[in-house]
């Protein structure tokens, strides 16, 4: 059998992860709205590349950007795609 204190210490934990949560997502609205984001399936269209591919060069840090902290979703910066179709010589359909 469960007691009591075990029971609040679980609730407490879930109000400081739900906390934690929401501030992340907060940060990430926050970022995305200051900076010039692209997802994945933007930038695939521009470069002419699959999305696996858009996540893969920015885990290899080709391609700058950042994860929502909770959704895991890729937003890449756009001065970054612009730089890589510069550098490789592909031309943006925007």
């Amino acid at each position: 059998m469960v007691d009591r204190k075990s029971i609040k210490a679980l609730e407490a934990l879930k109000r400081k992860r739900a906390v934690a949560i929401g501030k992340a997502v907060d940060d990430f609205a926050r970022r995305r709205s200051k900076r010039q984001g692209l997802t994945t399936g933007e930038v695939s269209r521009m470069l002419g590349i699959s999305r696996h591919r858009v996540v893969t060069l920015f885990d290899q840090g080709t391609l700058t950007g950042y994860r929502h902290p909770v959704k895991r979703w890729v937003v890449i910066d756009r001065e970054s795609v612009e730089a890589l179709a510069k550098e490789s010589g592909i031309e943006l359909s925007e």
